[in-house]
């Protein structure tokens, strides 16, 4: 099933779910590593492919933003408490703002520093004219979102997990094999 139905998330919900997960799990490890790293041709490289990659994500995050808004969101089970019922959607609504902020502004971090941005040789994203100001806050809002995120996603495996674990509800289930 491509959709999602009242019960389950369709295969391309699930495709994005996983696909996008994984790839911002890898780009804030990879974030947090390289602005560590001594300036070297090494950490300039990373630094381009993280970008390069930050562009892909946004898209893909606007595509899933996209196909979430045109298909109905699976019921949570009867038997989730209210409070976890509130957590569960508050999670859900940060996770998507934190998900479209953090490629966002690190993206409009590097173009208003002045830096282009190559994407795998494909095409190039052309630096505005640059302004440093903006960069600055483009930047503390990339930092402090990915930090939320990163917490976002903790709590989000954590409470998946406890439901699959302790509660022994579907809720994890249904974004995995979607049933």
């Amino acid at each position: 099933m491509i959709k999602n139905t009242s019960n389950t998330y369709g295969s391309i919900s699930r495709l994005f779910h996983w696909i996008i997960g994984i790839m911002i799990i890898i780009m804030l490890c990879v974030g947090f590593y390289m602005t560590d790293l001594a300036p070297s041709d090494q950490k300039w490289e990373i630094y381009g492919m993280h970008k390069a990659t930050g562009v892909i994500l946004l898209v893909l995050v606007i595509l899933r933003m996209s196909w979430r808004l045109i298909n109905i969101i699976p019921d949570l089970p009867n038997t989730m408490p209210t409070l976890h019922s509130v957590g569960y959607k508050l999670g859900v609504k940060l996770q998507y703002l934190f998900m479209f902020l953090m490629p966002s502004s690190g993206i409009l971090m590097s173009l208003f520093a002045g830096k282009d941005i190559p994407i795998y040789g494909i095409f190039t994203i052309k630096a505005f004219e640059a302004n440093k100001d903006l960069s600055t806050v483009c930047h503390t809002i990339h930092e402090y979102s990915s930090i939320a995120l990163a917490c976002a996603i903790g709590l989000h495996v954590s409470m998946a997990l406890y439901h699959h674990f302790v509660v022994k509800d579907r809720l994890l289930m249904r974004m995995i094999v979607g049933k």
